[in-house]
Formats: C-alpha cells, structure tokens, sequence
C-alpha cells in the first residue's frame, strides 16, 4: 500500500478474502480495514490516529467502525508498516 495507495487489494495481490483462505483461516465472515496517517513521531502514535479516525466514521460511510465495533468477528490479524517519511499504515483482518 506504501507504494501504491491506500487500498484493500494492491496491484497483483490476491483479494482479502482469498488472502485469509491463503493463510489456511477456516471463515464464515471476514472484514477488513486499511488506513494511514502522516508522520507523527512514532508508529504507535500514527496507529492510534487511524483508530481514533475509523471510529468517528459516520454513516453511511462507517465500514471501518463497524468492523471495530462488530461482536460477529472472534479473530483479528493487524499489519502495521511505517515508510520512509514515517507516515503509518494499517491493515486489519477480521474474521469468524
């Protein structure tokens, strides 16, 4: 995403979802959530940033907060990168 742009499925990357069957996640339901943030003194900073962004989410464009809040997921993995400039950048993976 650093280099291409903030996106759930990056230039010759499989789909989210055939990236959880990939990495042997048995599913019923998955989500995903994907955010950066400007550089900010340090990565943990930069994630904070982004969750405290996703949960102010308003409808009807409030993906990202309903995957934060949702009780249907019982599985969560999280990608934190930072790049050269420190801007921060978050990939979360949910599934049941």
């Amino acid at each position: 995403m650093a280099q291409t742009g903030l996106a759930h499925t990056c230039p010759g990357e499989a789909t989210p979802d055939q990236r959880i069957i990939d990495d042997g996640v048995q599913t019923s339901a998955w989500g995903e959530n994907v955010g950066d943030y400007s550089p900010t003194p340090d990565a943990w900073g930069g994630v904070q940033m982004i969750e405290k962004t996703m949960l102010a989410e308003q409808a009807p464009n409030d993906g990202d907060r309903k995957h934060l809040l949702s009780t249907n997921f019982t599985l969560i993995g999280v990608g934190v990168y930072v790049d050269g400039n420190g801007t921060s950048w978050v990939t979360e993976d949910f599934v049941k």
